[in-house]
């Protein structure tokens, strides 16, 4: 009994004393995806507990090239060959210590990566007359070329948003000549058109000329005769990239020795509507067509000779033949 009431004793005293005090709650810091703090089961007063890391930083550049494109041909545009999407660290941890006041309380630490996401590119800012990339290309103009870049944490790092990659310029030139091809040296063999006229089919071969709408205009300088001769007058049909010809070609009763010339006048436009009547076009080529007959058996019948075609556009073409 006196050994039961001693222990009893003992008990109380420790009890006052704070030795046997239970344990206080504490609570856990905040954070999405955190650890289980240390301190769970304590009531800890946090007294720092902030974000401390660098933003993700450029690896790579982004960029486009080339800067300026020149259209070959009415057609959709040409895309730059190349196209780089900026690049970021991938790597760039966020770390947060929550320190606390109370006395034997473990500090928690929480981590993070922080990351910048970029989109796809895209165009903006088109000059006029567009507002968005044209199907056909008709008019020069310049876009830029951007990415959206975001970050998975805009609370640490804030997301750098629209990046531009550079401003590109699309130019339309006119269409070029690179030679001529004779196709026919008697204009006579090449339809049952141009039966009984002196002459050749001569073909122009553009370049750049897809798409393009073309028409022409003749203007007779010399004739063999005051009737008719032939020449094509209306080209708004004809492929010029594919090396359309002309029949150039004279009529001559008398069989003798005359020159046929002619001025031929050959318009682009790279939209529709356009003639003579209505000029739109960009660019325009001029040519010389001569049909030069030659009666080597003069004054002789029926009269024997050579016929030379010749044209100055394209750096010239000519065609010989006896007739």
């Amino acid at each position: 009994m006196l050994l039961t009431i001693i222990m009893a004793t003992i008990v109380l005293g420790l009890l006052f004393s704070g030795w046997l005090a239970p344990s206080p709650m504490r609570a856990q810091g905040t954070g999405g995806g955190n650890p289980p703090s240390n301190n769970e089961n304590t009531n800890c007063v946090a007294t720092t507990n902030a974000w401390t890391g660098s933003c993700p930083t450029i690896v790579t550049n982004g960029s486009v090239s080339p800067t300026t494109i020149y259209q070959c041909g009415v057609t959709g545009p040409e895309i730059p060959t190349s196209i780089v999407v900026p690049v970021y660290s991938p790597t760039n941890i966020f770390t947060r210590i929550i320190t606390y006041s109370t006395t034997n309380c473990t500090p928690d630490t929480n981590t993070e990566n922080l990351t910048y996401s970029v989109s796809g590119y895209f165009w903006t800012n088109f000059s006029s007359p567009y507002t968005n990339m044209p199907s056909k290309v008709t008019n020069s103009f310049s876009a830029d070329c951007d990415v959206y870049v975001t970050s998975s944490d805009t609370n640490n790092c804030a997301s750098p948003g629209l990046v531009n990659l550079g401003t590109v310029t699309w130019i339309l030139p006119c269409p070029t000549i690179a030679n001529c091809t004779v196709m026919y040296t008697n204009v006579a063999t090449a339809a049952p058109a141009t039966a009984g006229y002196y002459g050749a089919v001569i073909a122009y071969n553009f370049i750049c000329a897809d798409g393009w709408y073309s028409w022409e205009s003749s203007t007779q300088l010399q004739g063999c005769v005051s009737g008719p001769t032939t020449t094509d007058t209306d080209a708004s049909t004809n492929n010029w990239a594919g090396g359309n010809s002309d029949a150039i070609g004279t009529q001559d009763p008398s069989g003798g020795t005359c020159t046929f010339q002619n001025l031929q006048t050959i318009y682009f436009a790279p939209v529709g509507g356009g003639s003579i009547n209505n000029n739109n076009s960009t660019c325009s080529f001029q040519n010389i067509q001569t049909v030069a007959i030659t009666q080597t058996n003069y004054p002789d019948k029926p009269a024997h000779g050579t016929v030379t075609t010749t044209v100055t556009i394209g750096g010239g073409a000519s065609a010989t033949y006896t007739y």
